[in-house]
């Protein structure tokens, strides 16, 4: 149709401090031999971020898992007692199997049934495939999930390195309302972890449901039931048929109150923007890959049906990844992949975790593909990678002279901490060149590390 064109709809509560809903977080922390090393070490200094990030009133507990279950705090504690757990953190020791089924049964069983005016995060991170007690995909995610489900928990799985079984965190997160990170070598978990915890700080509503009356629309992505958070956005993205004015009611719970909001907006034609376009095939490829890879319903005529209007989409969008390009290629994935690692055969597993990573990118709004599409929005400012830097689309980024911060140090984390928008900067990657204040930063391995710096240069 002629008037036929996508549109982005983007919401970003802003919440008053004592409006922010306190959060119980448990971490359930794979310690089996083959996180042993630096693995382990980052994944401590991730935990360790995280306590740090603890608000007043959110409450916390510590489960590892090798062979066995460790409970080690006993169960949710108040932030105020979290000092003597980062020293604890610092002493875990990685050895043994990896019983991922009981560590998730203990962790969940942590979380009250009637705690209703809580947020309650699980935060999952494993190296490994279940190899000890019950290790049956299927029945792990069956026996979890009511258990989640009926405690309203939101489980955040992360995957390091290509051993574990992608379908496993992939749908765990699916079916209890969260987010899967994967987390392969060259990669820091510590920024990767502490990156998504600051994206679910600050919850201001949950089991958020948005209608959109008015205009015919199809197709909106993602699907909820949605949790939005404090200053972060959270993006619709759909088709629509005729230019005109779309009514949007949110509903969700903050708490035990329930709040409505209604917005309206237009859309209409607008050359300037064919990003819109591409944001929205890259959540519709990502939505239909977890059909095609995990719904077992399907009938084999129904499934390829799904696989060819990916095949379309990725080439209309030039959305090429390690999943797209697998569908359209198969065999030329499988030899060049062999061809990289030295005449070793690629295994589907390895394949899987390198399909499910760039699934898990697309949701997250994270553009795939090549050259202009290497762009990204922090709230309404536009940001390009550019050989691997992610840099402030800003005429004044080439005249100003950079300043450079260190990675994770403690002036990176003091500036995240004064600036919600930096801190959403920083979740763009590593490697990110902004302006704030008036000033060009560019977050490096060498630089400042103090506070004291930071405060020198800000005042």
């Amino acid at each position: 149709a002629m008037n036929e064109g996508y549109f982005l709809l983007t919401i970003i509560p802003r919440l008053k401090e004592e409006t922010i809903i306190p959060k119980d977080v448990v971490f359930v922390l794979d310690i089996s031999g083959s996180m042993y090393g630096e693995k382990m070490e980052q994944a401590k200094r991730a935990l360790e971020q995280v306590l740090q990030m603890l608000r007043s009133g959110d409450r916390f507990a510590i489960v590892t898992f090798d062979g066995h279950v460790h409970n080690l705090t006993g169960g949710l504690l108040d932030a105020s007692e979290r000092a003597v757990w980062i020293e604890n953190v610092r002493r875990i020791q990685a050895d043994g199997m990896t019983n991922i089924y009981d560590a998730l049964q203990t962790s969940i069983d942590m979380f009250s049934k009637d705690d209703q005016g809580r947020f309650k995060v699980l935060l999952f991170l494993t190296d490994g495939a279940p190899t000890e007690g019950i290790t049956d995909t299927g029945k792990i995610i069956n026996d979890a999930t009511p258990e989640a489900r009926a405690r309203n928990v939101h489980l955040f799985s992360f995957g390091v390195g290509t051993g574990v079984v992608a379908e496993l965190l992939d749908r765990l997160v699916q079916e209890n309302a969260g987010r899967v990170s994967y987390i392969v070598e060259g990669e820091n978990i510590e920024g990767k972890v502490t990156d998504l915890y600051r994206t679910i700080e600050t919850p201001a509503l949950e089991n958020v449901t948005i209608s959109i009356e008015g205009s015919e629309v199809a197709k909106v992505l993602p699907t909820g039931p949605h949790s939005l958070f404090s200053g972060q956005a959270l993006r619709l993205s759909g088709i629509y048929f005729e230019e005109g004015d779309l009514k949007v009611i949110v509903e969700g719970t903050r708490g035990l109150e329930r709040y409505r909001y209604e917005y309206l907006f237009r859309v209409s034609k607008n050359p300037d923007n064919p990003f819109i376009a591409k944001i929205w095939a890259q959540k519709r490829i990502a939505h239909l890959a977890n059909i095609y890879r995990y719904d077992s319903s399907l009938s084999i005529a129904a499934k390829e049906e799904v696989k060819q209007e990916i095949i379309a989409l990725s080439k209309k969008f030039n959305i090429i990844n390690e999943f797209t390009s697998y569908l359209i290629a198969p065999e030329r994935v499988q030899t060049s992949t062999l061809g990289d690692r030295g005449g070793f055969s690629a295994s589907p597993a390895v394949d899987a975790v390198m399909a499910a990573k760039s699934v898990a990118e697309m949701e997250q709004d994270q553009f795939v593909g090549s050259g202009a599409s290497d762009y990204k929005f922090v709230d309404s400012i536009g940001f390009a990678l550019e050989e691997g830097i992610w840099v402030q689309d800003d005429e004044e980024v080439k005249t100003l002279e950079p300043i450079s911060l260190v990675a994770y140090s403690k002036a990176y984390f003091e500036l995240a901490d004064r600036s919600e928008w930096v801190a959403k900067v920083f979740a763009l990657g590593e490697r990110v060149k902004f302006i704030f204040n008036g000033m060009l930063f560019e977050i490096s391995d060498k630089g400042i590390e103090s506070v004291e710096e930071l405060d020198e240069i800000l005042n």
